[in-house]
């Protein structure tokens, strides 16, 4: 994330306390760049794992979002005390924040629509059960997602449920999210694609009217793994169509150039920059 010739990211670091999540701010240097402790989430667990989120986003009224995963302590999404499975808005003078949304499990990627006033999500579900998450900022509540309380997706190692099993009993994945007090996704995948960044495009962008696009991971490239999506949305955000371009590679994040109708696309598998433009005869 840039802002006022400052740079930030977020980064897993390990003490003696344990594993935690940090964002760093530094000036920008093409010689040397220093790096200080700009925010941090005072929270930490012993074992490594994915499940960490770490996505900056530009905000409203001098703020920046970050999105925090759960770090597999099923508790502490519903616990509006944690920062896990959460995401936040971090003034940018005083560090102070405000929860914005929780019962999140892995938030990969975000996106603020200054004009609509919403905020769009992806995140990783469990065994399937990708997300598209949509909060309408207009309507003045945290808003909760529902993780691990339901989801679409499946404990990994399980089929189907088992409702005797402690997965299911600390984390029971109830399909519905509205029947549990919960905002239901806007679009899920099962089977999942590895969900990454996703971001806005405006009409006629590539000549295109489509409206949200987004990267994904995994390996399975006929379940719409390593691929763009393209979602073309209604001014009521219905999607009309969904289309996917196929690329052979991890899709982790993508940059939107507009003067240029081109999208840089970071490259996980070869560790490369891809870019998409159009071509015109």
């Amino acid at each position: 994330y840039f802002e006022n010739n400052f740079i930030f990211i977020s980064m897993l670091t390990k003490n003696e306390m344990g594993i935690t999540l940090k964002v760093y701010k530094a000036i920008l240097n093409f010689e040397k760049i220093n790096f200080e402790v700009f925010f941090e989430t005072n929270e930490y667990w012993k074992k490594y794992n994915v499940f960490s989120g770490g996505r900056l986003e530009k905000f409203k009224d001098n703020k920046v979002l970050f999105s925090i995963g759960f770090a597999k302590n099923y508790d502490a999404p519903q616990d509006k005390n944690s920062l896990l499975g959460k995401i936040v808005a971090i003034d940018l003078d005083t560090k102070k924040y405000d929860i914005i949304s929780y019962g999140h499990r892995n938030p990969q990627g975000l996106n603020y629509h200054v004009g609509k006033d919403i905020i769009i999500n992806t995140e990783h579900g469990p065994k399937g059960g990708d997300e598209i998450n949509i909060n309408d900022l207009n309507q003045k509540k945290i808003k909760n997602y529902g993780w691990p309380i339901s989801s679409y997706g499946e404990h990994y190692g399980f089929k189907t449920r088992d409702e005797k099993h402690p997965y299911y009993v600390q984390a029971p994945l109830y399909k519905s999210h509205l029947e549990h007090g919960f905002i239901e996704p806007h679009k899920y995948f099962t089977p999942s694609i590895g969900i990454s960044e996703i971001i806005k495009i405006n009409p006629n962008f590539f000549d295109r009217n489509y409206y949200l696009v987004f990267g994904a991971l995994g390996n399975n490239i006929e379940e719409g793994d390593m691929s763009i999506h393209f979602l073309k949305l209604d001014e009521a955000d219905k999607i009309l169509d969904h289309e996917i371009f196929k690329v052979n590679e991890r899709v982790r994040d993508i940059l939107k150039f507009k003067e240029k109708n081109m999208l840089f696309l970071a490259l996980e598998s070869t560790s490369s920059i891809g870019i998409i433009k159009e071509f015109k005869d």
